[in-house]
């Protein structure tokens, strides 16, 4: 049995987006969203989780010009793990994080924005009547994320869980 690695979360930006090219002309965003985690069996409101994402290419480019802290989004990711040295310490440090895929801006567009980012072509349409957008099913927004070699990732079994 196959099993996708997608993960959904839908949140406000907890703040700035992190906008930068690469030497290489990439376009990089890294963003977090806080994610709410509603109210405990009390009716005490929980603290929300934080998650941390990295959109490539046009999604970057997208959601660098038209998201702000505090804006809605929703994003379909994938979840990568990692590894490093630290130059100081000499130690390999592990990482993990979400990659982009798709996603939709679930905030009302604001009376100063287009219905389209500047840099996105046409295919990045407002949803009718919605005020939103949405992104991804391109080879240009999602799924074009920078392929990392095998060493990237950690050796899979075949196990379901």
């Amino acid at each position: 049995m196959a099993f996708d690695n997608n993960c959904s979360f839908a949140g406000n930006l907890a703040k700035e987006v992190e906008f930068k090219i690469n030497p290489n002309g990439l376009a990089i965003a890294k963003f977090t969203i806080a994610v709410d985690n509603g109210k405990d069996g009390n009716g005490v409101k929980l603290d929300p989780t934080y998650v941390n994402f990295t959109a490539f290419r046009k999604a970057a480019e997208a959601i660098a010009n038209n998201c702000n802290k505090g804006t809605k989004i929703g994003v379909i990711s994938k979840y990568t793990t990692g590894s490093y040295t630290d130059s100081q310490s000499g130690e390999k440090v592990y990482t993990h994080g979400f990659i982009v895929e798709q996603f939709k801006f679930l905030s009302p567009k604001k009376n100063n924005q287009t219905s389209q980012p500047d840099s996105a072509p046409n295919y990045n349409a407002a949803l009718p009547n919605s005020g939103q957008q949405s992104y991804g099913g391109n080879p240009n927004i999602g799924n074009n994320y920078p392929r990392h070699n095998g060493d990237h990732y950690p050796p899979h079994d075949d196990m379901p869980y």
